[in-house]
Parts: structure tokens; sequence; C-alpha cells
């Protein structure tokens, strides 16, 4: 402060503020600018936003932080011209040139610089000019520690030998981490099996890689919307579900894709522009009594999309097969929860420290391990379930020294898993999931005898109450000649009727016209001398059974 008094000047220093505040950046666009603070004697940071400075909000946002203000007028203005400077000094009020441009990191992940944030604000690796403004914020996230990397590997590791479905879980955990890395989508795993039956507690070591598994457990029992809010939180790391009996039947598929389509919904708002857009990126474990798809049948009647089930990828929970000397299933089943519960989050910890340091030698090593789950067979759809399967062996074998695993039993388990998938993804044929549904849902209506009458029969004489069609003999095979409604609304389902066609003519179950039109002529139908049109198809035939199984 300069003082003039009787022709002498004096200055003299003034208090602003009682505690330690400094500019240290600066950042935004669009009408979001703001100041990153560094305040009090821990020097924490915080963003404040331009828009506030010089305003009540701003001293009410700055005593919020614990921020010590003066009461003068004159040194709130001159705190302001302060805070709104783009000016830098150094650490003894020296000017040091501009203050550097930050980013705001406001989701958990691998940021830009190559380093990672964990949802509760740590980063692990050299972020850069990185201000933290999570959000959203969820115990389901958690990311704590308890034990040590070594007492993990001893008393949680080790319990996975010869327990194929906690060695899956457990993969997929540390895959969770691993797909920022690679630059690859997320995916789920949704683990199915009789109630009771070590489904959850496999799924613990997993979730203890990450951060305390009692807290990290959520369920299905939400909204899409709300699934998508723990999606974010969970950006980069493992998202576990359990009992997918908890959703409402009717918003499974669309909490699926909610999930999986990694960003969240384009909404406008009232003032007529786009509300900002939300992205994350997950590895998604799920647990339930039944597979997704037979539940969804069950409850509604209707099948699900396959491409519902290539990004929640469902495989049959398998009991435990190694109990380490426990007494039965139930007692060894206690114990992994209760290590689990000991030790977690110090693996997560490690695992990431190593992907941030050697990020470019596991990209390499994992263009190796894609090679063996390349050619899978078949379809596209197993193919980008496949490279998920190659992800999971990435992220078990590439720390498998370390973390005292067996390369071959890994990759023994999941070569089993993965064919066990396809095996009731395609329904044992070579075809999509669509096909297979498509094929099951023709052996349905075709065997409704009694919806069907012989090609020469008088249909007025019919009592039931819905006639679907005629059948007549082709030599050894039995044709049916559908009606084309009857053939578009059960038989194929979601799949348009010309593709489905087309997929039954390949497989020999549908007789085209020599003109190749889908829909063949009856020249007499139903007693009547008219022609009408109807799609021809015969049930396929099975021809892999043994004798003792022909009655």
């Amino acid at each position: 402060c300069k003082t003039d008094r009787k022709g002498e000047t004096s200055y003299s220093l003034q208090v602003v503020c009682e505690s330690h505040l400094r500019v240290v950046g600066t950042g935004g666009g669009d009408g979001d600018a703001f100041r990153v603070l560094e305040l009090g004697k821990g020097k924490r940071l915080v963003k404040m936003p331009t828009r506030l400075i010089g305003f009540s909000d701003g001293w009410s946002f700055l005593q919020g932080h614990d921020v010590q203000l003066t009461q003068t007028s004159e040194a709130k203005r001159w705190l302001a011209q302060y805070l709104l400077s783009d000016r830098a000094y150094d650490q003894h009020g020296n000017p040091c040139g501009d203050l550097p441009e930050w980013v705001v990191a406001d989701k958990p992940g691998w940021l830009d610089s190559g380093a990672y944030l964990l949802p509760n604000g740590e980063i692990i690796g050299d972020a850069g000019n990185v201000i933290v403004d999570l959000e959203l914020q969820s115990k389901h996230a958690d990311s704590s520690v308890s034990g040590t990397f070594d007492s993990w590997v001893e008393n949680v590791g080790s319990l996975l030998h010869g327990n194929d479905t906690a060695l899956l879980a457990v993969g997929a955990s540390l895959a969770s981490v691993l797909v920022g890395v690679l630059g690859v989508s997320g995916f789920g795993i949704h683990l199915y099996g009789q109630s009771s039956g070590g489904k959850t507690s496999s799924c613990y070591p997993a979730m203890s890689v990450l951060g305390s598994p009692e807290d990290r457990l959520s369920t299905w029992k939400s909204t899409p919307l709300g699934l998508t809010l723990l999606a974010r939180c969970s950006n980069d790391a493992l998202m576990t579900l359990d009992e997918v009996k908890l959703v409402e039947p009717k918003h499974i598929e669309a909490a699926i894709y909610s999930v999986f389509s990694q960003r969240s919904k384009m909404q406008g708002s009232k003032e007529g522009v786009f509300r900002p857009e939300y992205s994350w990126r997950n590895v998604v474990l799920s647990t339930g009594e039944l597979a997704v798809d037979a539940f969804m049948r069950v409850k509604t009647g209707m099948d699900i999309d396959a491409g519902a089930l290539v990004r929640l990828v469902q495989v049959r929970h398998r009991p435990f097969g190694n109990l380490h000397g426990f007494a039965n299933g139930s007692a060894f089943a206690d114990h992994l929860r209760a290590a689990s519960c000991e030790n977690f989050g110090a693996v997560g910890r490690w695992w990431i420290e190593c992907l941030v340091k050697n990020k470019d030698e596991v990209r390499a090593d994992f263009s190796k391990i894609k090679e063996r789950w390349n050619g899978r067979g078949g379809h596209g759809q197993r193919q980008r379930v496949a490279e998920y399967f190659a992800v999971i062996e990435a992220a078990l074998t590439l720390p498998s020294k370390t973390l005292k695993l067996d390369v071959k039993a890994c990759q023994s388990v999941l070569d089993s898993f993965y064919a066990e998938w396809v095996d009731d993804f395609s329904k044992g044929g070579n075809g999509s999931h669509e096909e297979a549904l498509l094929v099951e849902r023709l052996e349905a209506v075709l065997s409704q005898q009694g919806k069907f009458l012989t090609k020469t029969a008088n249909d007025q004489a019919y009592q039931q109450h819905e006639l679907w069609g005629y059948f007549h003999d082709r030599g050894d095979v039995r044709e049916y000649l559908v009606f084309p409604a009857v053939f578009r609304d059960r038989i194929c389902g979601t799949i348009d009727s010309t593709v489905a066609a087309k997929l039954l003519a390949e497989r020999g179950l549908l007789r085209r016209l020599p003109s190749g039109r889908n829909m063949t002529v009856a020249l007499v139908a139903g007693g009547h001398p008219s022609k009408r049109r109807f799609y021809a198809l015969s049930l396929p035939v099975v021809d892999d059974l043994d004798d003792e199984e022909v009655l």
C-alpha cells in the first residue's frame, strides 16, 4: 500500500488473505474458464471458475475451501485482480511469465499424459498440469488398500489354482485396466449357474484387485441411467453387477447397450443446446442364476439381440475344483471372501504402475498373444469375443511370473471357456447366434402340428383358433406351406424376413422357386382352386445322434 502524507510517501503491507493462496494455472474455454489455486498448508489444488471471481459467490467458494479472507472491500478488490490476472508469480511473489495451461480430469482412468487417475483423486505416473475434478463418485469404485502385494499373492492369488471361474474373473479385473492401454473396447463377462453355487464368492478375488470387494460389489438393481453413471465412475476399471434377476426384464437389453455403448445418451437442454456427453470404458463382471437370454425369454417371451450377447459374454459358472484343504465348498468360499476382504487394492496399483512404465512392451506382447486367438473360427461375432479372451489372457499371463500363475493353465482355462461359449452361442452350429435362434423358432413353429392342415384339406371345417398354413409330403420330406405373416411374426423374430429367408434357404430349409423368389406358389390349397403364396419350409434333420439316443 502506498500512502502520501504531508509530502512524505510511505509503503506498507496489508493482508488480503490469512491463509496460503496462490494461482498456479489457468484453463478452460467456451465460457468455462477457470483458475487453478494452490491452497492451505498442504498446497492442495482447486479449480475456481473465473465467473465467480469478485462476486459474493466467489468469496463463498473460497471460504468453503477454508480460505481465510480479509473483510476489507479494498483488499478483496486487490485479491480479485490477482485471481483474474494471467501473470504467474513464483513462491516469493516475483513475476515469472504467464500462467501455464492446465486440463481438467473429470473421470478416473487413463489420462492423455499416460498417467492413471484413481477414483479417490490419486494419480499414478506423471500427469503434468492436470487438475482433478471428479464430479461423479461412487463407493462401488473403491480404490483403497489393505495388506500388501505379497499378502494378496500368498493369501488370495494362491487360491485361484484349480478354480476356473475365480481365475477368469481375476483376468477380467486385470483386463479392465489393460483395455485402455491396448485401445480396445470394453466388454462384459456374465457368470450364470445355480443358486449358492459360489458365483459371487468367485468374484471376490477379482474385486479385491482394485479395492475393497464389499464396497466394489454392486447389483443389477438400477435403471439404465444409473448403470451408465456407475460405469463412468468405474472408467478403465472393473464394474461388478450381482444378480441379473434384480433388473427389470424390459430394461435389461437397454441396460446392456447403455453400458457398452461407452457414451452417454445424447440430450438437449431447455436452452436449445446439447448437454455435455460423457464417455467411459469398462470390463463388467456380472452374475445370475440364469443366462441373460434365458432370463429375458422366461420373463418376457422375447429373444435378446445377439449384439447384446456379444457385448456381455455369457459363460457357465464352474464350481470350485480345488478346495485347498477345506472340508467343503462352503467353507472354502467363506475363506476366499475373508482373505479377499483383508488383502485388497495393492495388486491393482502395482499393475497400473507396470502399465504406466511399460506401455509399448505390453502392446507388443499383446500382439503375439492375439495371434493365438485370430481365426478362431467362422462368424465375426465369435472372432470379436475371441479378442476379448485374448485381452484376458494378456492380463493373466503378462504378470504371471510375479503373480505366481501358471501360463499354460491360464491358457487352458480360457480355451475351454471360449469353446463352451461358442457351442452355446451358436447352438452347436457354425453360423451366427441369430441363425441358430432362427432355426430354433422354425422348429418350434413347424412342430405345432395342430396349426397346419393337409394341402388339399377344406379349411372351412378347421376348428382350431388359428391356422398357420398347410403341409404336404415331397418324397421323404414333409414340407410346410407357412403364411407370410406367420413367417415374419413367429419365425423371423428380430431378423428381417428377406435375410431370414436367405439364411434358411442356404441351410436347405426353405425351397425357392426356379426364379429365385423366396415364396413358392401352391396351385390348390385349402380346397380352393386359387393361387396363394406361402413360405415352403421343412424341418432340419438331426444326423449326429447315437443309436441309444433315438427313441
